[in-house]
């Protein structure tokens, strides 16, 4: 196990690589996270102390010169329970290592900082529950809406592993991407995350007059899912098919037994992504980038 002492503030904070093991159970399951870092390098589990009491475990793939916790939609700092994160000594810990780092912190109100809105980046939006009964009450109260319209204009939703979606949910994902003007990624980035995830990554594929129309890509670990994609043909919009895969999907995974829906990470700029996903029943929770 290799320590890196750092001081930040009037508090001692330390970065220890630890084993997957040692990482507690958390807002995020942590084999969610090492599996899907385990798609980028060799992987390693860093826990954030605080003198001698560990506050934050960090998950993510570098060396001695880098360490990226976790691109994209998912995090890559969890708070273990009852801690309270100072953004501020954790970015001093990092600088200190003389490495280059980039750590999304997982949602939860466990941060402070001297200006905590330099750190705050993006949302995400939660369906949290104690109970699945707790849960559709907070789905079936939003949203119905534009999910009565899907039904009633013939929209349908399947659910199917990765790998047998992957075709017509690719075929979405690349049209989204060409339409943001954004790089989409390569069909075998997608393969790797069936490998790594096997049953627990799925497709949810909304269909109209016999074409796939819209899809939600959800990863499943545990008592939390997270919707890492979701796209949609915008020639298709006017029937809604966005709203029922996405209301589907999260009926889907509470009916489960998932207690945690994450509808993924939104921009500020973003407030079309943003009501979408309030109407859709998901909590505003602040997200936030600590850089080196």
């Amino acid at each position: 196990m290799r320590v890196v002492p750092v001081t930040g503030g009037n508090r001692s904070l330390y970065l220890t690589v630890g084993s997957l093991e040692e990482a507690p159970a958390g807002p995020l399951p942590p084999v969610l996270l090492w599996r899907y870092a385990n798609m980028f390098g060799v992987p390693a589990i860093y826990r954030a102390m605080d003198g001698e009491r560990p506050i934050a475990w960090i998950c993510g793939v570098g060396g001695e010169r880098r360490f990226d916790c976790l691109p994209e939609r998912f995090y890559g700092l969890v708070p273990y329970p009852g801690a309270t994160i100072d953004l501020d000594n954790l970015r001093v810990a990092f600088a200190r290592t003389d490495a280059t780092c980039h750590v999304v912190c997982a949602p939860t109100s466990a941060y402070r900082a001297r200006d905590l809105l330099s750190y705050h980046r993006m949302d995400t939006f939660l369906i949290e529950a104690s109970s699945v009964a707790q849960a559709f009450a907070s789905l079936h109260s939003v949203g119905r809406q534009g999910v009565r319209k899907a039904e009633r204009c013939g929209v349908t939703v399947t659910r199917q592993p990765l790998p047998d979606g992957l075709a017509s949910f690719y075929s979405l994902y690349r049209e989204k991407c060409r339409r943001h003007g954004a790089p989409a990624k390569p069909t075998a980035f997608f393969e790797k995350l069936a490998d790594s995830f096997g049953q627990g990554a799925e497709v949810f594929l909304a269909h109209h007059q016999g074409s796939p129309v819209a899809a939600v890509l959800s990863v499943t670990v545990g008592n939390y899912a997270l919707f890492a994609d979701g796209s949609s043909r915008a020639d298709a919009w006017l029937v809604c098919p966005n709203n029922l895969v996405v209301w589907d999907a999260a009926r889907s995974a509470l009916e489960r037994g998932v207690r945690v829906v994450d509808y993924g990470l939104t921009l500020p700029e973003d407030k079309g992504g943003a009501r979408f996903k309030e109407h859709l029943g998901g909590t505003r929770t602040p997200v936030y980038v600590v850089d080196t």
